[in-house]
């Protein structure tokens, strides 16, 4: 089967590639896919109106989930939620970024979340989420 990360794209997603990032570094050696796939960035809006061809061996990240079957999807927008249970490496969850959510994911399936990888996840979390304290933003 065929892989390929179909990703929120455009020059706002800093969360699309990030976790694109996540998939490849942690979730590919666990699904047994090679790292070195295809990434492709999108707008939500040609999910939403058919525009973009998915198929079966898609993997799809911080964007609506496709009505046509795909490998694995991965969201937290509250405008994604699920309305029907999901299948196997479907997963949604409200939070405040779709690569925090896949590191949530990844360590509950066994990685060991490091410094760094907790720093990381603390910063996109911060920024997709605009977790931003007064103190923090300077006009």
């Amino acid at each position: 089967m065929k892989h390929r990360i179909i990703t929120h794209g455009g020059c706002t997603s800093l969360d699309g590639f990030s976790s694109a990032f996540i998939f490849k570094k942690y979730f590919c050696p666990i699904l047994k896919i090679p790292s070195d796939i295809e990434t492709i960035g999108i707008n939500p809006y040609d999910v939403q109106t058919g525009k973009f061809q998915f198929e079966k061996g898609d993997i799809v990240l911080d964007l609506p989930k496709p009505n046509s079957e795909i490998y694995f999807w991965c969201d937290h927008h509250s405008s994604a939620k699920p309305k029907t249970k999901l299948t196997e490496n479907h997963y949604w969850q409200e939070t405040p970024s779709c690569a925090g959510l896949l590191i949530d994911i990844a360590v509950e399936k066994g990685l060991k979340l490091s410094k760094e990888l907790t720093e990381f996840k603390n910063a996109i979390d911060k920024m997709d989420g605009a977790l931003y304290t007064k103190d923090e933003i300077k006009l």
